[in-house]
Formats: structure tokens, sequence, C-alpha cells
């Protein structure tokens, strides 16, 4: 009868047939599966029988399958073949030495396993590796030893799984990941997810440079903690409405206390995505606006301002001021200008008649409401203010 390793060998091809990946669970499963198989394989009759049943397990795999030591491969399957992008298992067997479909880098790390495998036996751990097809491109497969008796001498059994794509996607990811990372702590802005009974779930890292907290004294704490009274009330009328159109985005401008103690604007962008399982919150893109609230708050004052000194200087413009009398119409004069200018003081001179005098017909003080007259300088004087 044939040595038992064999038919546990085929077994294991068998049972691996149709698996795409290899976990721990699934080699615990395979093992037992191989157990099972191989007390019904030990019945086989001849060692003919027991080759053919082999070769037959082996030859329909979708594994790739090796047999082989540090230095010779004895057997090679047809998935293994196509995986390395050879014509045919004598092309492989006849002009390629086992170890030289590794690159040269993997070249000691598989030799130390595969003389591990031979030295201890039982199963060893699957590993990924890199192997060179025929054409020069590198292949990743994820491999798995045993070590069984082959003509009487010690030799490994390998599958091969072919895992380039999986690895690719699990490397596009990873970059994809740490992009989006990337993007995250050097935002302008600051992103925040926020339950919708308005616990901080997460913060971005750009929360610092904006408001001085860092994240960790945000998450878990009430955003409603950190926002102006006045401003409260419409933020929880925004968390109560999100629920209700799950994909509008919503814009909102709430006052946040900053850590010193200030207030800075923060332009919200809101969108819920409380059914999405990654993020389970409502996702909140913040812009501080201070500066820009605080430009439109000065271009509004401005413009105020602008449209008073208009009305009330069109005003003097159109009225007949000296039919009170001349002193009645320089208060007048001098009361509205500081009006409209915003200033503390205005005053009236007039030259008198050879034009090398000027005399203060009339000096308003806004905070005293006092007016004053009688100043006399000649233009070659410096001038100067009248205390009041």
């Amino acid at each position: 009868m044939a040595s038992p390793d064999l038919y546990e060998l085929a077994s294991q091809i068998k049972s691996l047939r149709s698996e795409v990946g290899i976990t721990e669970r699934s080699v615990r499963e395979r093992d037992r599966l191989i157990d099972v198989l191989m007390e019904k394989a030990q019945r086989l009759e001849t060692p003919r029988d027991s080759d053919n049943h082999f070769r037959e397990l082996v030859e329909s795999s979708l594994q790739g399958v090796s047999i082989l030591d540090q230095s010779q491969r004895y057997f090679a399957n047809r998935a293994y073949v196509e995986m390395l992008g050879y014509d045919s298992v004598e092309e492989l067997m006849e002009k390629v030495v086992a170890i030289d479909v590794f690159p040269p880098y993997e070249r000691d790390r598989v030799r130390e396993r595969l003389g591990q495998r031979l030295t201890s036996g039982g199963q060893a751990e699957p590993f990924e590796a890199d192997m060179v097809r025929r054409d020069g491109s590198i292949v990743t497969a994820l491999i798995m030893g045993r070590r069984i008796e082959w003509h009487g001498k010690p030799a490994i059994l390998s599958t091969f799984v072919d895992v380039t794509e999986r690895t690719q996607a699990e490397e596009a990811l990873k970059r994809s990941e740490e992009r989006l990372r990337a993007l995250i702590e050097n935002a302008l802005d600051t992103i925040t997810i926020v339950g919708t009974d308005g616990t901080i779930l997460f913060e971005s890292p750009s929360v610092e440079r904006v408001l001085g907290y860092k994240p960790e004294e945000l998450v878990g704490r009430k955003v409603f903690d950190f926002l102006h009274s006045d401003d409260v009330q419409a933020a929880i009328e925004a968390l109560l409405r999100a629920p209700e159109t799950p994909a509008r985005v919503r814009e909102i401008v709430l006052r946040t206390r900053h850590k010193d103690g200030s207030w800075r604007h923060l332009q919200a962008i809101g969108r819920n995505l409380s059914n999405n399982p990654s993020v389970g919150g409502i996702v909140l893109n913040s812009r501080d606006i201070t500066e820009r609230v605080a430009a439109e708050t000065q271009l509004r004052s401005e413009r105020d301002l602008f449209a008073r000194q208009v009305t009330i200087m069109t005003d003097l413009a159109t009225r007949n001021l000296f039919e009170l009398g001349l002193q009645a119409a320089y208060r007048t004069i001098t009361e509205q200008a500081s009006a409209a200018l915003l200033v503390e003081r205005v005053s009236v001179w007039l030259y008198g008649a050879s034009g090398d005098e000027v005399e203060c017909v009339d000096l308003y003080v806004k905070s005293t409401g006092n007016h004053a007259s009688g100043e006399r300088l000649n233009r070659s004087r410096e001038v100067f203010e009248r205390e009041i």
C-alpha cells in the first residue's frame, strides 16, 4: 500500500480546489478534511491506484501545486505552470531551477522556510511571496507547504494561490487610505462626524489650528457645549431635520468657542450619513469665516455711514440755512457734519477781506455740545487747535 502522506497531500489539493483565498480558519478546516479523506484513501488497493488518484486530483486543481526540496523540483501541475506563464510542464521542469522562480530578494526567505519544513515537518503557516513569470513580470502567490515522502526522500508539497490582484487591490486601498488621511490631516477645513444626539464621534486634526482644541478633547462631548447660546437652537433644529433627508446637503453658520475663549464664525456644510455603517453620523465640513464676517460687517457699516452722510449733506445742500442767520447756519453745519462724518470736532473758518487771515466762526465739540468762535490766525503762522 502507498504511503499515507501521498493520500493526505492529494486530499489537501482536492479540498482547496475552489478556494480563492486561504485564511487560518480555512487551513484548520482543510486539515480536518484531510484527516477524514486520508482514512478513505488508505483503502486504495495498489500504489498505481493511489498514484492515479493523486494525479487526477492535482491536475484538476485550480491551485498551483509543486513538489520540491531546497534545490530540486520533482513535480508541478498544469495550474502552477500556467500561473508562471510557461507553455508546458516539461519546459518549466527542464529549463528553470526550482528556486529561480523567485526573485533574488525572496530566495533566502523561501530557502529558510523550505529548510524549516524539511527538518521539522508538519503544516507551515501560509505566507506570501513574489514569483517571476516567464516574461519577467511579478506575480504574488500565497504559498502553503507540508512535508511529505517523495519516492523515499523528504520533500515539500506546496500549493500556490495567485493573489496578485488582491495584493494590488490592498496596496491601492492602502494608498487611498494614506491619501485620504493626508488630505484630512492637512485640510484647511475641519471634518467632524456628529451623532444625531449631538455627540462628537470624530474630529479631524485640523480642528486644533481652527479652534485650538486637540481632537481627543472634543470626541465624546456634545457639539452644543461649544456653540454660542444664540446659535444652539438653530443647531438642534438642523440635527432634528437631518434624518428626514439623508442625502441632502445643508449649510449653516455657527459661532463656535475657541479654546482661548474667543468666538469664531464657522460655516458648516453637513450631510447625513447615519445609515452608512462606515460613518454612522452626520458629516460636517466646517470652514472658519470669522475674518470674512468681520469684513462684511465693516463693509455694511461703511455703506450705512456713507448713506447717512449722503442724506445729511444733501439736506444741508438743499436747505436755505442762512435764513436763520449766520451764526445759526454755522452751528447747523458743524453739528450735521459731525454727525455725518462721525468726528468729535468740526469747525468753520472764513478768510478775512485781505485774504491773509482766517477766522473761526464756529467750532463744535460733539462730546460737550459746546460751540466757540473768534479765533484768528495769520496765514504765515502755524495753524493750531483751540482748546475749549
